[in-house]
Order: structure tokens, then sequence, then C-alpha cells
């Protein structure tokens, strides 16, 4: 076993989706930061915010390395400890404990020690630590944060704690703990001033209930399995709320609608979690409503419409079978996520959510695609696979003009595209691959920013249409398992031997199982990768072993 204990600054983006926490709620003062570095105002933007992160985490690891390290002896086993100033007030600490069953205490070690020494009580002001074991969980006492009153930060892995905590630092921002355990319920943890809690496979739901955190930002609990009821009400702070692959949650308190400044909830891989509260259309802040693969749930709340700042909505893998009415009042959602539910229907007020920029409703039931889906002028991704029962595209999506992708692997009841398919001007991607569609509107040579048409495994698509020459940005044909016929049939037929080399940009074209492949055109110049059959072709004298030119 090896566990490791090291002075450290926070990660750097592990809450990349936390827009309103300011990194003066986490870090210390500008000594910290090291020499002219500082900390000044709100963070606006997690671009922001994750630049100075980095900022900050370069210019102390810079300080680290270019500092000599220290070497002390451990009473009870071979600890080697290297320490380094970083600033005036700073040291960072490492300590590599190979004993599995020793206690892990902690001390300072002065400039230039070498000789053994047993721990003392001098105040060690590392700001930043980490416990980690890589083999076996090890055992940290309580008493070790006796002398760590600077502590900000602390991330401990399968670590088992024993004692109790009333010398815990009153000062911690930030509590990482995966696979942990505590012998007893850390009721006296004072962790008033904390900012971010994360939990992994560790259960601290007793405290959670028991002490007031209303300063608390984030809290992610991840893989518990313990059943968990918490009251928010002393958490109204909160921006970020995770409850992650708790396999035992099956319902969250009505008192989550009194958390005002709720951005992100996500309740991903709580398969028995079966519906909302019906207070949580109160969070009137709540940019992101994570779902996803929650196996029984399986209904929406109906005032689901009054969250007015919701931006993504993501209820993929659920046993959703319809959607609220109301849910066509968010007119600021982005992103409407569907993969894999029960959807039978879309409300016919689609085209009202006007700024949703990608669909996925891929994997669903549903068989008409509403009209006002032509309204949704921002939409740039669509994506409709495996929808199998789904018979025809409305006429109107046509007019999404900034339609980027669009996906219909796998609609086996798709025969036809619509004929005005080249107004969608700033399409780059079509997949159509296996489908029913039997031919592609001659429209599709309009689409001037096409990269990718992929028509793998479309059986019924004897021919392509001439204008496909047009496309001189296309980059990738895919066909594989088609019917079409080279030579006698389809390119030479359709676009001309000489023709065919137009598609100036062509680097990718996949021919491969194309039964009736007996002729190759002249290819452009450009071509990089050419499959026939069930062999990868990349040259010349490869493929005329196949081909007749």
């Amino acid at each position: 076993m090896l566990a490791r204990l090291r002075a450290v600054v926070p990660p750097k983006e592990a809450h990349p989706e936390v827009s309103s926490i300011s990194l003066t709620d986490l870090l210390p003062p500008s000594c910290f930061l090291g020499e002219g570095l500082s900390c000044v105002g709100e963070i606006n933007t997690c671009s922001d915010e994750a630049k100075l992160k980095r900022a900050v985490i370069e210019r102390v690891l810079t300080r680290l390395n270019k500092t000599p390290f220290e070497v002390a002896k451990h009473p009870v086993g071979d600890i080697r400890v290297f320490s380094a100033r970083i600033s005036r007030r700073t040291t960072a600490a490492a300590i590599y404990i190979p004993q599995a069953k020793d206690c892990i205490e902690m001390r300072r070690v002065s400039r230039g020690q070498r000789q053994e020494k047993a721990p003392g009580p001098e105040t060690i002001d590392a700001e930043g630590i980490q416990i980690l074991s890589y083999f076996n969980d090890c055992t940290v006492s309580a008493e070790c944060f006796e002398n760590m009153p600077n502590l900000r930060y602390v991330r401990a892995e399968h670590v088992n704690f024993q004692g109790t905590f009333p010398c815990f630092p009153t000062d911690l921002k930030w509590l990482q703990l995966r696979s942990c355990h505590f012998d007893s319920p850390p009721s006296e943890f004072n962790l008033e001033k904390l900012v971010i809690l994360d939990l992994y496979e560790t259960n601290m739901a007793p405290i959670l209930r028991l002490k007031a955190f209303e300063r608390l930002k984030v809290l992610s609990i991840d893989g518990v399995k313990t059943k968990i009821t918490l009251d928010f009400m002393n958490m109204r702070s909160l921006v970020t709320l995770r409850f992650l692959y708790c396999s035992a949650l099956t319902t969250i308190d009505e008192s989550i609608g009194e958390l005002k400044n709720l951005a992100h909830l996500s309740t991903s891989g709580c398969r028995l979690l079966r519906k909302l509260p019906d207070s949580i259309w109160q969070l009137s802040s709540l940019e992101v409503l994570n779902i996803s693969r929650c196996w029984e749930f399986s209904s929406l709340p109906e005032r689901l419409g009054e969250l007015g700042s919701l931006k993504k909505l993501d209820l993929s893998f659920t046993r959703i079978e319809r959607l609220p009415d109301s849910i066509c009042q968010l007119s600021s959602l982005e992103m409407l996520v569907l993969p894999g539910t029960e959807l039978r229907s879309i409300p016919e007020g689609l085209g009202d959510m006007e700024s949703l920029k990608k669909i996925d409703l891929s994997r669903t039931c549903i068989e008409v695609i509403p009209d006002s889906i032509g309204q949704l002028t921002d939409l740039k991704k669509l994506f409709l696979c495996d929808s199998g029962k789904l018979r025809e595209l409305p006429e109107s999506i046509c007019q999404l003009k900034l339609l980027k992708s669009l996906d219909l692997t796998g609609c086996l009841s798709l025969c036809s595209l619509p004929e005005r398919l080249g107004d969608m001007e700033k399409l780059e991607e079509l997949i159509l691959d296996s489908t029913r569609i039997e031919a592609i509107p001659d429209s599709v040579g309009r689409l001037d920013n096409l990269r990718l048409l992929s028509l793998k495994g479309c059986k019924f698509i004897k021919a392509l249409p001439i204008s496909i020459r047009q496309l001189s940005f296309l980059q990738r044909l895919e066909m594989f398992g088609t019917n079409l016929n080279v030579g006698e049939g389809m390119l030479a037929a359709s676009i001309g031997q000489t023709d065919f080399a137009r598609l100036s940009s062509l680097e990718s074209l996949d021919l491969t199982d194309c039964k009736e492949l007996e002729y190759l055109p002249q290819l452009p110049s450009s071509l990089h990768s050419l499959r026939g059959r069930l062999v990868d072709w990349k040259s010349t004298v490869a493929v005329e072993k196949k081909f007749k030119f």
C-alpha cells in the first residue's frame, strides 16, 4: 500500500459548469498565489475562472519545482517528506508513507533538516492537502489536523478516518472525499465556511442533515448506496447540486424550491428516482436540469415551463412518454436531449422554444415532427437516430437556415426527404445511414457547406443526383453497403467519369460492400482514403487489383 499526502492548490477544472463562484471563495489571500499574483473581484464566466486557476497552478508548481527539497524520517515507518517554500507564508509539502497500517501524523519539516525527528506541536501552514491511497485503504487520525489551522482545501481517497474532529480546520473551503469511511459520524465537523463539498462513495448524510451550510455553493454526492434525505433550508446559497448514481435516492425534498441561486441540478444515474418535486418550478435561476439514466423516471411537473432561465434539459434514457405542454414556454432553452426515452409525440408548440440550438430525439417512438420546427431559426443540430417509427420530415424543416448537422441513422420507416433540402445552406453533415430513402433531391447540390454525406446501408438508393458534382467542399462520401452501380449505372451515368473529379475537396470515399461495383471513374487528386469491399485501399496499385479503370 502506498498512501500519499500532498499540499496542493485545488484542481483546476473540477467544476467547470459553476459560473457564479468567486475564486476568492476558494483560494486564500494573494500570498498563496505567489508574488505578483492576486485574486480580486468576481469571476463571471467559466472560461475566465479556468484561465485564472491554470495561471495560479502553473505559477505555484513552477516555484515548487525550483525549490530544494528536504527529507526526514518518521519513527514508525520510512516516511519521506518533501517541502518547499512557495511564498513568505506558504509551504507546500508532499509526504509518502509506505506502511499500510501506519497512522498518518503531520508535522512541519524545517529547511535543511535531514535527521529523524518525532512529531512536534509546530503549526503546519500548508493551505491545501491530499491524502491518496492507491492500493488499500489507509488510516488517518483526526488529531493529525490539529496543527493545520490554515487548511482551505482537503482531498482524500480510500481513507479511514478515526476519532472525532473538534479541531478540524474552520476555514476549509473545498472538501473532496472519495471512497472514505468514518469510524463514527463526524458530528463535530465545523464546516460553516465550506464552499464546495464533493463526495464519492462517502456517506456524510448525517452531518448534512445536522449542520448549516450557509456558504455552500457546490454539493456533489456520487455513488452513495444508502438512502439520502436532505433538507435544503440550510443550504440556500447552493449553485450546483448533483446526485450521481445514488442507487437508493427515491425522492428529492420539496425544500429544494427555496434554492433561488441554484443553476445546475443533476440526478444522473439515480435509477429509483421517479419524479421531481412540484416545487421545482420555483428555481428561477436553474440553467441545467439533467435527469439522464434515471430508469424509473416517468413524469415531469406540469409547471416545468416556468423555469425561465433553463438552457439545457437532459432526460435521456428515462421512461418519459410525454412532455408537458408548458415546456414550449422555455424560451431560453438551448439543448433538448431526449434519446432513449419512450416519447411518442412532441408538443405542437415546439417552435416557440426559439433559443433551441440542439435537439436529440434519437431512439424514441415519435412518428411526426411538428411543422413548427421550421421556426427554430437558431437550431444547429438535429439528431433523430434509430427513431424507427418516423415516416417523414416536414417541409418546414428546410427553413432551418443555420442547421449544421442532420442525423437520420436507423430511421427504418423514412422513405423520402423534402425536395427543398438544399435550402439548409449551412448544413455540413447529412447522415442517412440505414434508412429506406430511395432518392436524394436534386437540391442537394446547393448545400455549399456540406462536408459529409453518409449513405451507409441505404439499400434502396440506385443513383445519386447529377447535382452532387456541385459539392465542391464535400470531404467524405460514405456509401458502405449500398447497391449503387459504378460504371454502367450510378456514377458514370449520373455525373460522368470526368465530372466525378470535380469533388475537389473529397478526402475519403467508402465503397465497402457495394456488391454491384464494377468500375471506378476518374478520382479527384485530393482523395486520401479509398475503401472498397472489405479491404482498406490506400494506393492506386491496390485499387487496380479490385476495380477496373
